[in-house]
């Protein structure tokens, strides 16, 4: 039988926070074990509950998405956390991968994309819509963040090949089969990966490689 999703929600509008609650609750994949008003409160609630997921929205009272993400990679680093915004902007997608988000969407997206983002973050790590996917493309082809003497270019080409197999959401066993080698290498070098690029998770490290030209991103006409 297939596991429950629950769910943890902090969102400071009522209204969109009871309205999004009543259409998670139509779905018996997910549950949601708790909503909040903001980043303090989130952090309070899971002391207590710890969900699967968190739709975190960026612009709250007290504490914001940002801070509230920035505290949970730091104690909560398994959990996986979906911001939410009306700020769709390159900037603001950005800013949020790199905090290690594992995925983006506007809240507009509807309750289908962002049922699509939890199963995707909850079995891939991360979750890419159309407007991220061409937002990191375009951050790529721009050459932002290249240049020699930086941290990628202590990368080996064999963690690059890592990198592409994890961007193919293989697991570290097919990885390992697929390689050659042992699973306890290829678990040496995703740490080795964390460790060299600062990501805080595989959304995080996923994104710095495309940013940093080191796997070609993708960028899906169907979303």
């Amino acid at each position: 039988m297939k596991k429950v999703i629950t769910i943890g929600m902090a969102e400071d509008h009522l209204i969109v926070r009871e309205g999004m609650i009543s259409l998670l609750k139509r779905f018996k994949e997910v549950s949601v074990l708790f909503d909040v008003n903001n980043g303090k409160e989130l952090l309070v609630a899971l002391l207590t509950s710890k969900p699967d997921v968190i739709l975190l929205d960026i612009d709250m009272p007290e504490m914001d998405g940002r801070e509230a993400l920035d505290q949970i990679r730091v104690l909560y680093p398994e959990i996986k956390v979906i911001m939410l915004t009306v700020h769709y902007s390159e900037a603001h997608i950005l800013d949020c991968l790199k905090r290690g988000a594992n995925a983006f969407l506007y809240k507009d997206a509807g309750i289908a994309k962002i049922l699509e983002a939890i199963n995707a973050v909850c079995r891939d790590g991360y979750f890419y819509d159309k407007k991220v996917s061409e937002t990191l493309s375009k951050q790529f082809k721009n050459g932002e963040s290249k240049g020699s003497g930086s941290s990628e270019s202590k990368i080996s080409e064999r963690e690059i090949t890592i990198l592409e197999y994890l961007y193919q959401n293989k697991s570290n066993p097919e990885i390992a089969e697929k390689l050659s080698i042992s699973l306890r290498t290829v678990e040496g070098y995703r740490s080795s990966l964390m460790h060299k690029t600062g990501a805080k998770n595989l959304a995080a490290l996923i994104s710095y490689a495309i940013e940093h030209g080191l796997i070609f991103p993708k960028t899906p006409d169907n979303f």
